[in-house]
């Protein structure tokens, strides 16, 4: 926990690797202060098909998911949304769709090892 999750079109797969945005999302979530450094785990996952509203139009798009124990509170998890949106957003600026989401996870429901 947590678990910071980049997720993107194919089609900017190289921008993506150029950028080291994966990098830069693991360490302003690390350098966030809100975690163990060593508990965060960041990973990307490519689409290589994406259908985009009513006609299902090709797009480009980046999604970050930092999924987090419950416990935080909305001021918090605000700041770490707009220290990740903008890390997004300077890692790739020509992407016309950029998103981040901060989920809650159950403490009672999650399981680790």
């Amino acid at each position: 926990m947590p678990h910071v999750i980049l997720e993107h079109t194919d089609n900017i797969t190289a921008q993506v690797k150029a950028s080291s945005v994966l990098k830069r999302l693991h360490s302003a979530v690390v350098g966030s202060g809100l975690f163990s450094p060593d508990a965060v785990k960041t990973r990307r996952v490519s689409y290589d098909e994406v259908c985009w509203g009513e006609a299902g139009m090709p797009v480009e798009f980046a999604h970050v998911t930092v999924k987090i124990l419950a416990g935080r509170t909305t001021e918090q998890k605000e700041a770490l949304a707009d220290t990740v949106f903008a890390v997004l957003m300077a890692a790739l600026p020509d992407v016309p769709k950029l998103s981040v989401d901060i989920h809650d996870m159950v403490k009672e429901t999650y399981r680790k090892t």
